[in-house]
């Protein structure tokens, strides 16, 4: 391994912790600052449908400008992370009520908004090839849709289960025409495993359904 390629991987390891540091700070500020929390209301779901969505424009920002740089690198990688994190966030709120909108305004996805029709238009108008565009114009698709769930009252969490299948499935495709398999393979087995839960999940349900029916049965009467 020369030094050039160490030096590369240690600079792309310092960007990474600096995005990240840099969107933990945006988050922060959007639901706890005096001037963008009247617009958030506190609603950490709007935040972190955003927050993915902003990456990506800047990643394809980026591409479109100085190519496949470490920052663009550093950036593509938070887009995934962001959007993992954000995943697991609102598969809590499905399972244990995490998160509970305070407000039920369409005033906190607003901002989201603007970035997933930037991100699309952006997109569309980049050389990315048509593959990876149908891919990013789904994910942000049903990411929208996901993350309105907990808007509209969505107790189930097998619509949630299933826009958490749906986004892993096309962010693992989309690494597949970026040539990084083992990354893919990731995304396929939380795909994997994120069925198995909701499997488990949905058969613990029935069994408390139906040790609930057999206890509410009278038994002494004839």
């Amino acid at each position: 391994m020369s030094v050039d390629h160490v030096w590369e991987r240690l600079k792309f390891y310092n960007l990474v912790v600096l995005v990240g540091l840099f969107y933990a700070f945006l988050s922060y500020t959007a639901l706890h600052s005096v001037i963008l929390e009247p617009t958030f209301k506190g609603n950490i779901f709007s935040v972190v449908m955003g927050i993915p969505l902003l990456s990506m424009i800047i990643t394809i920002v980026l591409k479109s400008f100085f190519g496949d740089i470490t920052i663009t690198k550093a950036f593509r990688f938070w887009n995934a992370t962001s959007a993992l994190i954000a995943l697991i966030l609102i598969e809590f709120h499905a399972i244990y009520g995490f998160g509970e909108p305070t407000s039920h305004s369409i005033t906190p996805y607003v901002p989201s908004y603007i970035f997933a029709v930037s991100v699309i238009t952006v997109a569309l108008m980049s050389e990315y090839p048509k593959a990876q565009k149908i891919l990013i114009v789904f994910g942000v698709i049903v990411g929208i849709i996901c993350f309105h769930l907990p808007f509209f009252n969505v107790r189930s969490v097998i619509p949630y289960a299933l826009c958490t299948v749906a986004i892993f499935g096309s962010i693992s495709m989309f690494f597949v025409t970026l040539k990084y398999r083992r990354v893919s393979q990731v995304f396929l087995v939380l795909i994997a495993l994120r069925l198995i839960a909701l499997c488990c999940f949905q058969l613990d349900t029935i069994s408390k359904v139906e040790q609930g029916a057999i206890a509410s049965v009278d038994y002494s009467k004839p």
